[in-house]
């Protein structure tokens, strides 16, 4: 435990075991390289923009693919509503065809949230388009931190930013086109380390959302925190990401939930030689990630 005095209080910061083995194995990969085309930066947004309340990351992959496969995301110029009436009917009639129940589910959750998938997946080309978001001006953003804050901002706080879009697709969608590594993402799962391991800081109980702007600087606290007690220079963008590994593994293997230490699942990528690539594959499959969770379950 680490006691930090920025706050009013002397408080207990507590560090998960075996976290620094975790995250030196993401620092080895922590650069994601810049996309190769304009088109690639907005089909890695339109990902994020299949993401949904409540959704799994495997159930957002596999909506992508399903609206990939079937060539929606060519019908974006149709506009909202002509869109939004064809994604409906085409979702509709998917969910009464599908025998499978983990993708009825996935497709009942996107026509829940409809009206933000829509926003998302035409906000993203037109906020390409509008601000020439290329691979020059991503090239600039990496080198400059408040560039990085100003894109942020841009994307989920302006009025011509994309609706539908906040801090956590905002962020994720940044990782994922190699900028903005110092803006961490205020996920579900980062929200859950903070109440865990900050709890004389954090001020919401277990059951209350931490809004995303105090838990991105909460986070910011504790990386620095921890990186100063651990001797490491781990980025924001590293350490969240690396959270949401650990976290999603936890949720594949709930019964058994407070065994699965950053650690102990090293151990486990390590006797089943699987990398960092293997498990987030696994995440994102939505056969893969029960596959996952007996694999933990039967190591722990």
């Amino acid at each position: 435990k680490v006691f930090v005095k920025n706050y009013r209080m002397p408080v207990a910061i507590t560090i998960p075991e075996g976290i620094k083995r975790f995250l030196d194995e993401f620092e080895e990969i922590r650069n994601e390289p810049l996309p190769t085309s304009v088109k690639v930066i907005i089909l890695n947004g339109q990902i994020e923009a299949c993401l949904g309340h409540n959704m799994t990351s495997a159930e957002q992959i596999y909506m992508y693919n399903l609206l990939k496969g079937k060539e929606f995301l060519d019908k974006t110029p149709l506009g909202f509503d002509k869109f939004n009436e064809a994604l409906i009917k085409f979702l509709e009639k998917e969910k009464r065809q599908e025998d499978d129940n983990k993708k009825k589910h996935a497709v009942s959750l996107m026509l829940s949230d409809i009206d933000n998938m829509v926003q998302g997946l035409l906000g993203v080309p037109e906020f390409v388009k509008n601000r020439s978001l290329n691979i020059e001006k991503l090239k600039e953003v990496r080198k400059d931190e408040k560039l990085a804050w100003k894109l942020f901002e841009d994307i989920c706080h302006s009025e011509d930013g994309i609706r539908g879009f906040g801090a956590v697709k905002t962020t994720i969608w940044m990782h994922s086109i190699g900028v903005c590594e110092t803006l961490p993402t205020p996920s579900s799962h980062v929200k859950w380390l903070l109440k865990k391991y900050f709890p004389y800081v954090i001020t919401y109980a277990y059951n209350e959302i931490i809004p995303d702007s105090e838990a991105m600087a909460y986070t910011k606290s504790y990386v620095k925190i921890m990186n100063d007690k651990l001797g490491m220079s781990c980025s924001e963008g590293v350490f969240t990401n690396a959270i949401w590994v650990w976290k999603n593994c936890i949720n594949a293997m709930p019964q058994y939930s407070n065994r699965l230490t950053p650690d102990k699942l090293m151990d486990f990528m390590k006797a089943n030689k699987y990398d960092l690539e293997d498990i987030r594959s696994m995440i994102i499959d939505l056969d893969e990630i029960d596959e996952l969770g007996k694999e933990l379950t039967d190591f722990v």
